[in-house]
């Protein structure tokens, strides 16, 4: 379920909640060699449990966000996009990047296994799916 309260601006949240990975980026030129690995994403699935179980997690309205009902728009929207955003504050650049370019610390990481999601499905899904073909 979903509650009303205001909105934590982003500096806010980083200090709350640190960002377990480094303000370096890996650039990966080819899109090809940006794959996320099982462990990259299970630290991420992480991260978004302890920011709603702190409730830290808000959509733009202030709605508290349950881990459970999330979707791939609100990981992007609310968590994927800040994180980038805010490193790059930090950084004092304005650049764009995937989130594997942000939690990679190699240049290059090739598919093992291809897996497709829809954006309107559960995060949490995705991940029982991703944990299952591990």
């Amino acid at each position: 379920s979903r509650l009303r309260s205001p909105a934590i601006p982003l500096q806010q949240l980083a200090c709350k909640m640190p960002i377990p990975w480094s303000a370096q980026s890996s650039r990966i030129p080819c899109v090809e060699d940006r794959a996320t690995t099982v462990k990259q994403l299970v630290d991420f699935e992480i991260f978004v449990q302890r920011l709603c179980s702190a409730r830290l997690l808000r959509s733009k309205d202030g709605t508290l966000t349950n881990f459970f009902d999330m979707n791939m728009y609100d990981v992007t929207e609310l968590v994927i996009k800040p994180v980038i955003t805010y490193v790059e504050e930090l950084r004092g650049t304005r650049e764009r990047y995937s989130w594997v370019e942000l939690v990679a610390r190699v240049s290059k990481q090739e598919p093992q296994l291809f897996c497709s999601h829809a954006w309107a499905g559960r995060f949490r899904d995705l991940m029982t799916m991703v944990k299952a073909a591990a």
